[in-house]
């Protein structure tokens, strides 16, 4: 909307591939009991329209901003956030510190650091469009890494989930790749 362009058809193409493959490797459709709790639906809808934000202003605010500083303005927001919502007790008592400081760096460099650094970098260059389709990869990870780390077991209809997913995925690059080399051919 902001970018007045409409979706192509192979965009929305991509697009139904995510969802359709997302709601098999999510496992939705073969569950035995499943209750929608409108408040985790109201918190989810936010959590995506908050993410999408994100990979909108990550793609298209500030462009010529350091990545390294705008990182560092998104986790000094969240940590804010957190501080104003949650109270920082445990920073007191050093026992349970002194435990949680291997997970807490391990978390921070992949959790805060890295994510939004690598977004700063990335999304200028992606776009938030194909940005948006390639964070869809997050799924087959979680799933994989579920199976391989974890040892769940993961059922035929999720892995043919990630497999719809990766291959929205990468018919969304394939086409966009071969959108941008017809444009550079019409500019020379």
């Amino acid at each position: 909307m902001f970018h007045k362009k409409k979706p192509t058809k192979r965009k929305f193409i991509s697009i139904a591939l995510l969802l359709i493959g997302s709601i098999l490797a999510a496992n939705i459709l073969f569950q035995e009991r499943l209750a929608l709790s409108w408040v985790g639906s109201l918190w989810g809808l936010l959590a995506a329209l908050t993410f999408s934000v994100f990979v909108f202003l990550s793609s298209s605010v500030e462009k010529a901003t350091p990545p390294i500083l705008k990182s560092a303005l998104i986790a000094t927001g969240g940590l804010v956030t957190v501080c104003t919502i949650l109270p920082l007790t445990f920073l007191f008592d050093l026992n349970v510190l002194v435990w949680l400081i291997p997970y807490g760096l391990a978390l921070g460099i992949f959790g805060v650091v890295l994510p939004p650094l690598l977004f700063s970098i990335g999304m200028p260059h992606v776009g938030s469009g194909l940005g948006t389709i390639l964070t869809a990869s997050e799924l087959p990870v979680v799933i994989a890494m579920s199976a391989f780390v974890l040892a769940e077991p993961i059922s035929l209809p999720q892995w043919i989930g990630v497999v719809i997913i990766l291959s929205g995925i990468v018919s969304s690059n394939i086409r966009s790749g071969n959108s941008n080399k017809k444009s550079l051919h019409t500019q020379n």
